[in-house]
């Protein structure tokens, strides 16, 4: 049983921080995701569209947690190396420091003042940092779409093409009427 039931209730601070942000990326993907899957579904060659949406489908689901990961990578790498720098003498591959201090994560309140403000230094690095590396990968796919994904026959003439070159006609009055 909850002991504290309005402690479920997210802070005002949700409202004008969190909210917008995670609206303005919700609103931004629906933008990106249905084009970008027609873009890509009507490049490729009608026999081959099953494959197509299957890798398509296989990257969408992979690719984000691979992307989570290097990312927590970058972060940890970061926050670990920034907390030796600027922790005089911190050993940044102690267990008890690791388990003590985790990026962006506040520090515990039992950790010494100079640590503490070492950490919150070191996690603002690598928030920093993380936000650099999230902001170039997305540069990196806009580039990789703009180059790899180009207008060229659309899917109806490619499988006009097929039909034909298969011996099938269109039902007379089908096409352009």
């Amino acid at each position: 049983m909850i002991e504290n039931p309005a402690s479920l209730i997210p802070p005002p601070s949700t409202l004008v921080d969190v909210l917008p942000s995670t609206l303005l990326f919700g609103v931004g993907i629906s933008l990106v995701v249905a084009p970008l899957t027609s873009t890509l579904m009507s490049s490729v060659p009608v026999h081959n569209a099953g494959l197509a949406s299957a890798i398509n489908n296989a990257i969408s689901r992979v690719g984000q947690p691979i992307l989570a990961a290097v990312i927590f990578i970058v972060v940890s790498g970061a926050f670990y190396s920034a907390l030796a720098a600027h922790g005089s003498g911190v050993d940044p591959s102690s267990p008890e420091i690791r388990r003590e201090f985790q990026p962006l994560n506040p520090p515990a309140s039992s950790a010494p003042p100079q640590l503490a403000a070492a950490a919150r230094e070191a996690s603002t690095d690598a928030f920093h940092l993380a936000a650099i590396v999230g902001a170039l990968l997305l540069v990196t796919g806009a580039a990789v779409n703009y180059v790899g994904l180009r207008e060229g026959t659309s899917t109806a003439e490619r499988a006009g093409t097929t039909n034909a070159a298969a011996g099938w006609a269109a039902p007379e009055g089908a096409a352009g009427d």
